[in-house]
């Protein structure tokens, strides 16, 4: 069993990603410690080897929370190399470009690969930076792995691989978790239908000719009302595509119509829901636009989804 040291401060940061990396994503077996005066993350092998990641974030923020703050964030990030990495370089989010130190019983890794994984998966970035879009959402352009070109990087999956091979260089006994994947097919329904109401029917023909200028798009959506079949009902054929596929479909259902971006029909979703759970696919709620900042609307459309 693996011994890990840290220090005494920012205790519930620390216990969350070393959970998060040695238990989730490694599956290792490991014993805490706190250490009064400790001023890096400490880690003995069963073999008497030793691991230290130096620490460049915590210890400047002893006080609880006192680190979500702009001015914590990193200023600029650097790549380096080291033998431990599995890609051609490695950012640095926090920590130094100093080479890893290495002896037969021994590595000193300066790269703070805890804070830096603590910084990517809690976004606390998101947090401390106010911008937002029309929508209220951070904008990805904001962020840091933009700014430094690794957005599309999984880093902390990369931080992983470097400690991995670090604990395996210096003999780690314990087998890391093996991952297994699966397939799920999901469906997020934004729309349930394209058709709302007579005046939503208006609006999409008078768009197709004055807005679109698409006759094609007009006759189109003609054909459709003729024959009662609205543009957005493709349920049945995306579970006869999953069957198949020998897989079954998530569908994941509005039930509101608190914005311009939700549409409800709770008639038409009835028979939708219906259709789903006769073919055996699965159903799943999907917030509303403004659900995600108001507990009671989210609570309220939840309720009404289970009960049709």
């Amino acid at each position: 069993m693996l011994r890990i040291t840290v220090p005494e401060n920012n205790l519930q940061e620390r216990k969350y990603i070393i959970d998060i990396v040695f238990s989730e994503f490694l599956g290792l077996e490991y014993e805490l410690f706190i250490k009064e005066n400790e001023k890096n993350w400490n880690i003995e092998l069963e073999n008497g080897t030793k691991l230290v990641v130096e620490d460049h974030f915590f210890n400047k923020y002893q006080e609880k929370l006192e680190y979500l703050k702009i001015s914590a964030l990193p200023k600029k990030v650097e790549f380096t190399k080291n033998q431990f990495i599995i890609e051609d370089d490695i950012p640095i989010i926090y920590g130094a470009s100093a080479p890893v130190k290495i002896t037969k019983s021994s590595i000193i890794c300066p790269i703070d690969i805890f804070a830096s994984s603590f910084f990517m998966l809690t976004r606390w970035e998101e947090y401390v930076n106010k911008e937002r879009d029309k929508h209220n959402r951070f904008p990805a352009s904001e962020s840091l792995a933009f700014k430094n070109n690794f957005l599309d990087r999984p880093v902390v999956n990369e931080y992983v691989e470097m400690l991995w091979n670090m604990l395996n260089f210096l003999g780690c006994k314990q087998k890391r978790k093996k991952r297994v994947f699966s397939f799920v097919l999901t469906h997020d329904v934004d729309f349930a239908f394209r058709f709302l109401s007579f005046s939503s029917v208006i609006k999409t023909l008078a768009g197709d000719i004055v807005k679109r200028r698409s006759l094609k798009g007009f006759t189109d959506n003609i054909k459709r009302l003729l024959f009662r079949k609205d543009p957005y009902d493709t349920y049945d054929y995306l579970m006869d595509v999953s069957e198949s596929l020998g897989v079954r479909s998530y569908f994941f259902l509005h039930s509101s119509s608190s914005s311009k971006f939700d549409n409800d029909n709770e008639k038409f979703l009835k028979k939708v829901v219906d259709r789903i759970k006769l073919r055996g696919h699965f159903l799943g709620y999907h917030p509303s636009y403004n659900a995600y900042n108001d507990l009671s609307i989210f609570i309220k459309d939840k309720k009404r989804l289970k009960k049709l």
